[in-house]
């Protein structure tokens, strides 16, 4: 299976939720976060999905270019959001497979900048040792 392998905007219904994820083996963080809670949650493990937006007054965020996804050396990187979980007090990222102890620290690894407009001007770099995601 692959986070961002083959999906566009044009078809992003397909890429949300496990049973996408499981039929198309493809899919964004929309389609990773759901099956982390559904694997773990035929456990008996509860790991419910969190929604990291950017900074209000911001449009997109930048994630770090240089960060491998599962089965994807190099994915989409400009986001409305992304779609983690927690689990045991830290932070899981299905999509590219790594963990974090705090929201902080998963922002400080994997956030680059923030987007102000649809022409993707910056309108700020990520700040680091500062949280500035929303953590909805």
């Amino acid at each position: 299976m692959t986070y961002w392998g083959s999906f566009s905007i044009s078809n992003q219904n397909l890429s949300q939720g496990t049973a996408n994820l499981v039929k198309y083996a493809d899919g964004w963080c929309g389609a990773w976060s759901p099956f982390f809670t559904d694997v773990l949650g035929v456990q008996g493990i509860s790991a419910p999905g969190r929604e990291i937006q950017p900074p209000s007054g911001y449009w997109r965020m930048v994630l770090n270019t240089n960060m491998p996804a599962q089965n994807n050396p190099s994915p989409q990187f400009v986001f409305w959001n992304h779609a983690v979980n927690e689990y045991g007090g830290k932070i899981y990222d299905p999509s590219y497979g790594n963990t974090w102890n705090t929201q902080l620290s998963w922002e400080d690894a994997c956030v680059n900048a923030y987007l102000t407009n649809l022409s993707y001007t910056v309108g700020i770099f990520d700040t680091k040792g500062v949280q500035e995601t929303v953590w909805p």
